[in-house]
């Protein structure tokens, strides 16, 4: 992956000008973004991550059948991401509606967004289309060069420090072999071919290497 090119901030404005809040708004919802992604128990679930976020998205938002929403959710996906608890996606969809409060021209982006948010949990593969999109974006680190997708799972293993290796190597295995045992990591065409084969080759290469002691 290249480094991502996209300036938050800026991004950020865009989007608000796109779905029209007001300036205020605008404001308040970058200033708990940038806190909330600058926590520092965050090493890879930081701005940044939103930015390569962004970044992929570009190449997809014209298949989105809302595209607005879509990037809603992205920017709202991991506000709040504490290793301890299994309910960060839906406090952060919750907390979404809060900073960008539905209205009759935002409803249905909110709403897009929602199911997207909620999809981030990597429970299963959605069904909904937008919701597909979101989380092959939110999915397409598996499929980045090896030394990429090496350095990704040391950020994530910091994110879990507290965590003892004897219930971390564990954990880690069996969310990834949950990836490599479902007839496709991505579920959306363009995703599938772009990153499908080295996901697959990177999370073995991972499982091999993954060892207890």
């Amino acid at each position: 992956m290249q480094t991502p090119k996209i300036e938050p901030w800026l991004a950020w404005r865009r989007l608000c000008e796109d779905l029209n809040l007001d300036v205020a708004a605008m404001q308040i919802g970058f200033q708990e973004l940038a806190r909330r992604y600058g926590e520092s128990h965050r090493k890879y679930h930081t701005l940044a991550h939103i930015a390569a976020c962004l970044q992929e998205f570009e190449a997809v938002k014209a298949q989105c059948d809302d595209l607005l929403g879509v990037e809603l959710a992205i920017w709202f996906h991991d506000l709040y991401y504490e290793t301890n608890r299994k309910d960060n996606e839906d406090r952060s969809a919750d907390r979404m509606y809060v900073l960008v409060e539905p209205r009759e021209w935002t409803r249905n982006h909110t709403l897009t967004a929602d199911v997207c948010i909620r999809a981030t949990k990597h429970a299963a593969a959605p069904e909904e289309h937008d919701a597909q999109i979101m989380v092959d974006i939110d999915l397409s680190i598996l499929g980045q060069p090896w030394n990429v997708y090496e350095e990704y799972t040391r950020q994530i293993r910091a994110e879990y420090k507290r965590v003892p290796r004897l219930l971390y190597v564990p954990g880690r295995r069996k969310i990834m072999q949950s990836f490599l045992d479902r007839p496709h990591i991505f579920s959306t065409e363009f995703f599938h071919a772009r990153y499908e084969t080295q996901a697959r080759a990177n999370i073995t290469r991972e499982l091999n290497t993954l060892k207890l002691f």
